[in-house]
Parts: structure tokens; sequence; C-alpha cells
């Protein structure tokens, strides 16, 4: 059956790894969430901005107060959009999404009025990765405290401005955890599922 399962899967893997490596990720996943740590540590980085990368130094406007403020949050843009090797023919602008530790947004559920069992099965859908607009983030070696991001929080500032000012890697996803990234962001924005006809039921059209 296992081998059945990975025979599927390895459909959407991605093409670049190899048999061993495409059997490891598929072992991770499946194992999810006991998968470890989920990021890279500095000695292999690079200095490339990548799709799940976190940074500080990122800045975005507050819509309610039309402020401006610097936040630590993790890059959502497609890695070769950002890539400044490629040309583009208009301005580039990276979308991320602000960092958020879990125990902030506990409190706010709390202040909310969502306390007790149901708090905790929030939480518990939060770190399974099973809330939709949420994308889990567990605290471990070379990664942030425990921390989430809103997937229907997305800011962008231009590219340039980000790359000409004081900014910092504060991680880098491993596979395993970007594959789960890759996961949620397609959920969130391809909900193919929908069960809404976008076709005319009729002859004429109505």
């Amino acid at each position: 059956m296992a081998e059945e399962i990975f025979e599927k899967i390895n459909t959407f893997l991605p093409k670049y790894l190899s048999p061993s490596q495409s059997r490891e990720l598929f072992d991770a996943l499946s194992k999810y969430p006991d998968i470890g740590n989920h990021y890279l540590p500095p000695t292999s980085l690079s200095e490339d901005l990548l799709q799940g990368d976190g940074w500080a130094g990122l800045e975005f406007v507050e819509f309610d107060t039309g402020q401006r403020r610097c936040v630590e949050g993790l890059i959502l843009s497609n890695s070769c959009d950002i890539d400044v090797s490629n040309f583009r023919a208009s301005e580039r602008r990276i979308l991320f999404a602000p960092l958020i530790p879990l125990g902030s947004y506990e409190l706010a559920l709390r202040e909310g009025g969502l306390d007790g069992e149901r708090l905790q099965n929030v939480l518990l859908d939060i770190r399974r990765q099973h809330i939709t607009y949420i994308y889990y983030l567990p605290a471990g070696t070379h990664g942030p405290d425990e921390s989430i991001i809103l997937l229907d929080d997305i800011h962008s500032e231009p590219l340039n401005f980000f790359l000409a000012g004081r900014r910092s890697r504060v991680f880098r996803l491993n596979q395993v955890a970007w594959y789960v990234l890759l996961i949620k962001i397609s959920i969130h924005f391809s909900r193919v599922n929908e069960a809404v006809q976008r076709f005319p039921l009729g002859p004429t059209g109505s």
C-alpha cells in the first residue's frame, strides 16, 4: 500500500530530486508533523532570496493607521520572480506575510473570548497544519520561536527597496518544511473543489 501511495504522490514531488531524495521527502511528509527540525543550518545558506525564507527588515503599511514599520516575515513570492539575475520589464515586488509568535496569537484568541478546550483544540489544529489559512512554524534549531503566518495577511514592497534596506535572514526552511508550505499555499489559493458551477447550465446560457 505504501508503495502504491508513493507512486501516486511522486507525480507531484519535485522532478529535480533524485529517486532516493524523493523517497526521503515522501517518508518525511508521511510522518508529519513528527519530522524533526524544519530549518537549514546557517552554514548552508546562500545570499539569495527563496520562497519560504524568513527575513527581518520587511516593511509594510498598517491599513488602519497608515503607519510604516519593519517586521520579520516569511517570503511567499516565487523564488524565480525575486531572483535579481532574472530580467523583468517592470519593477518587481516581494510578497511576504509577517511572522507572528504563536504565544501572541494565543493571547489574541483569549482576548477574543476563546478559552479552555476550544482554545486548546485550535492550537492543536494549528500545530498539525489543519487550518488552511495558517502556516505553522515550530521552534527549532536555526529557526524562530514557535510562530505562524496568516495566508490572508499578505503584504508587498518593492524588491529594490527591500534589497537596499537593513535586512537579515532569520531562517531558511528545509526541503520538507518548504514542501509543506507549498501544500498550504496550494490549498489556500487553489480550492479546485469549491462546488460552484462556472459554465452555462442551459442551451440559452441562463
